[in-house]
């Protein structure tokens, strides 16, 4: 998305709700969301091997399916992350939010 390389954005998302179906859409989303870089500041859930541990004693998957990621930059972004069925992950949600 920085560079302006929508097709190979588009590739990283779930085609699908909030990113849109098509690159257009993507970038008519992203048009609402001029913060596009930043560092890192947390992930969530927490992914520490405790964690892992206990949800496999528990007979849960150990990785989760679903994680969020948050920016911190010009402005707070935050980017959510969903497994899909080939076990590869996609982005399906981005937004920069006020703090």
């Amino acid at each position: 998305m920085q560079r302006g390389d929508l097709e190979s954005a588009f590739e990283l998302t779930t085609k699908s709700g909030y990113v849109g179906r098509t690159p257009a859409d993507l970038y008519a989303f992203a048009q609402r969301h001029t913060c596009m870089s930043g560092q890192l500041v947390w992930t969530a859930p927490p992914q520490t091997n405790g964690n892992r541990l206990r949800r496999l004693l528990r007979g849960q998957n150990v990785d989760m399916d679903e994680v969020h990621v948050e920016f911190q930059g010009a402005c707070l972004l935050s980017v959510r992350l969903r497994r899909t069925s080939d076990n590869n992950w996609r982005v399906y949600y981005f937004a920069s939010h006020a703090g």
